[in-house]
């Protein structure tokens, strides 16, 4: 039992030792000191700001209903080798409903480029052109106003757009009525 204490006794005199020569270190190069205490400040912050980006890009999932079985489906054009990397053309998504059983479930969507005029300064706003289904397949639910229906995705029927919360409350000062502008579209 005498060893155990005696050992802790040395352990602790050991390390008050070390302490005490750590800080006559410290005070014989002060900037030397300060260099690695904000290195080592800064590796931790760094550290930290990564695993934040890996867990909340890699490690959670995706904030939709189920998205372990979403996919997308990119089209590729063998003449030029080029792929896009948005949906694919309405013709094809609508062949593929039609042979594959395994899709429940179809959207698509394309990235569109709007002006937006009216009052204030015009402005371009990037956006999406999406089906109908995108949003209530994906889970996601408006905060203000309705779906997309159906008749929207007819051929020559008027352009709806949902608003962005950004752009609804910098814009539009989140004014809750409806708000009628003057959309130019980039096609």
């Amino acid at each position: 039992m005498t060893h155990k204490l005696f050992g802790r006794m040395l352990a602790a005199e050991s390390f008050g030792a070390d302490l005490r020569q750590a800080i006559r270190q410290i005070c014989k190069a002060p900037a030397f000191s300060a260099s690695v205490v904000l290195l080592l400040a800064a590796g931790f912050g760094i550290s930290v700001a990564v695993f934040s980006v890996v867990r909340n890009v890699l490690l959670n999932s995706l904030p939709y209903n189920e998205p372990h079985r979403l996919i997308q489906i990119v089209s590729w054009w063998p003449k030029t080798g080029d792929q896009t990397h948005w949906s694919a053309p309405l013709r094809d998504a609508v062949d593929w409903k039609s042979s594959v059983p395994a899709l429940q479930g179809l959207a698509i969507y394309r990235y569109n480029l709007a002006n937006l005029t009216g009052s204030g300064p015009a402005e371009s706003s990037y956006g999406l052109r999406v089906s109908a289904n995108l949003m209530p397949m994906l889970g996601v639910r408006p905060q203000l106003g309705s779906w997309f229906s159906a008749e929207y995705d007819r051929p020559g029927s008027a352009d709806v757009i949902m608003l962005s919360d950004d752009l609804w409350r910098r814009r539009f000062h989140a004014a809750d009525r409806r708000l009628f502008s003057c959309w130019e579209n980039d096609e």
